[in-house]
């Protein structure tokens, strides 16, 4: 058996290439019932980690709370374009609309391992 490991907080990253260097963008996948909290959660863990975006991919769709949560977090800025620093998608938002995350560029992404699976509704 397979000892699992604390995420903490951080379920995968996308990386993005600025002038100066390679940025993160942490990940946080969320399913069943969604708080204000989790969104307050990874905008703390995007501070320890001095991540300059963060995004939020959950099964529902995000509350209202959740969504002024995120747009409490801010902008972060490269090349004069504002981004969200915390972005949030929910599954429909992906499979169905085909949104992304929005980011300068798309470098690679890396999903950490051992995590567990979402049960579909």
């Amino acid at each position: 058996m397979q000892k699992k490991v604390a995420d903490r907080g951080i379920d995968g990253r996308l990386y993005f290439q600025t002038n100066m260097k390679l940025e993160q963008i942490i990940l946080s996948v969320k399913g069943g019932k969604l708080k204000p909290t989790d969104v307050r959660d990874l905008r703390g863990v995007m501070e320890r980690e001095k991540c300059p975006i963060a995004g939020f991919l959950c099964l529902n769709e995000p509350t209202k709370a959740m969504r002024q949560e995120a747009e409490d977090a801010g902008e972060y800025e490269y090349m004069g374009i504002p981004y969200k620093r915390l972005q949030l998608l929910s599954a429909t938002d992906v499979l169905e609309r085909g949104m992304t995350f929005h980011t300068p560029t798309k470098v690679s992404t890396k999903f950490a391992t051992g995590q567990g699976s979402l049960a579909l509704m």
